[in-house]
Order: C-alpha cells, then structure tokens, then sequence
C-alpha cells in the first residue's frame, strides 16, 4: 500500500492547505460562524466540504484496488488523475460531457481488457 499512502498523504496536505485558507478567511473577516456573506469565505467552505465530501471515498477505493493487486502503474495514473481533476474543479467547471465521451471511447478500445481484469479479481 505505498503507491495509494503517497496519494494519502499528498492529498492530506491538500486538506491542510484548504483549512487554513478558510481560516485565515474567516480570521480576516471577523466570521466564527456560517460565511458572514462573504463570497471569498463562501467559496473557500466550499470548496473545503467538496474536498472532504468526494476525497475520503476516492482514497479508500484507491487503497482497496492496490490491496486487491492493482498494479503501481494504474494508481499512480488515478492518483494523478484524482489531483488533477481536483485541481481543475476548484478554478473551473469541467462539463460532465467529454468525460461521458472518454468513457465510451475506453470501453471501445478496452472494454474487453479491462472486463478480463475485473473478472480475474474474484
């Protein structure tokens, strides 16, 4: 469990980071409580619940397909994907499209490849 612990740890940091943004937000506008009508106050909450709503769940599939015998390889890419994508969606909106799109276009090209690897896993 290295490759997903690396992705743990990194994105515990990310955490981190969201926190004290907020924060320091709340300490500079005088907010304890909710986001005082604050826009900047409001999107870094925001963003904060979406990291702690999303993230947890992701890493612990991430854990759970390296336990299962997932290769570095492929965490390492959903790992950089998970950052990736989580770095895009806090500066802009990413269209549910072209992912839809993505997907198809994956199970034509390895859609039987990737049933195989499914299939072998139980």
């Amino acid at each position: 469990m290295r490759t997903a612990a690396l992705y743990v740890g990194l994105f515990g940091i990310l955490l981190i980071v969201l926190s004290l943004r907020v924060s320091f937000v709340r300490r500079d506008a005088r907010v304890a409580l909710g986001d005082g009508d604050n826009e900047l106050l409001r999107r870094g909450i925001r963003a904060h619940s979406n990291f702690v709503e999303f993230v947890p769940i992701a890493l612990l599939l991430l854990m759970l397909a390296e336990h299962t015998g997932l290769g570095s390889l492929f965490i390492h890419l959903f790992g950089i994907v998970l950052l990736l994508v989580r770095r895009a969606g806090r500066r802009t909106a990413i269209p549910f499209g072209p992912w839809m799109i993505a997907g198809a276009w994956t199970g034509i090209f390895a859609g039987e490849a990737v049933g195989r690897l499914y299939g072998g896993l139980y």
